[in-house]
């Protein structure tokens, strides 16, 4: 995490337009703020099954923070899922939020979903029979909440 110096990292490196922490501690932004897409899957008859949605055939995926809180909660019926989730399009709304901070916004444009923990992000209704996924409230998720959302 913080090694600065050994046989893995680069002697030099062109340094223009990172932060001086990223080139002195390489490996400790993609640990911080680092995230892999995580698979959802369900046991059905004491097997494991992932879940595909049946519009795309795609496994489902999520993005957001440490796999084990990503799943916030579980419906009583084990049919649906609450989560927080990066979204792949900031709603042009979103540009009217307060952000907490001065020097953040959102930005109304498609991209794919950011890798880390500080690309914009949601609450999703996730349907674990069809593995449709719907946005639970028409919000981003703010700073208040232990995995955050703002662009900086």
């Amino acid at each position: 995490l913080y090694q600065a110096g050994g046989p893995a990292l680069p002697d030099i490196q062109i340094g223009t337009g990172q932060a001086l922490f990223s080139l002195l501690f390489p490996k400790w932004e993609q640990v911080t703020f680092g995230v892999s897409p995580q698979s959802l899957w369900k046991v059905r008859n004491g097997e494991m099954v992932q879940i595909i949605n049946s519009v795309t055939s795609e496994p489902v995926t999520l993005l957001r923070g440490d796999p084990i809180s990503q799943i916030l909660s579980l419906s009583p019926s084990g049919h649906y899922a609450v989560a927080a989730n990066n979204v792949n399009h900031v709603p042009q709304v979103w540009e009217t939020y307060e952000a907490a901070f001065s020097y953040t916004r959102f930005v109304s444009k498609r991209n794919a979903r950011p890798v880390n923990n500080l690309g914009p992000a949601q609450y999703v209704l996730i349907d674990l029979r069809s593995g449709t996924i719907s946005p639970l409230v028409d919000a981003p998720l703010g700073w208040g909440h232990h995995q955050s959302s703002m662009v900086a």
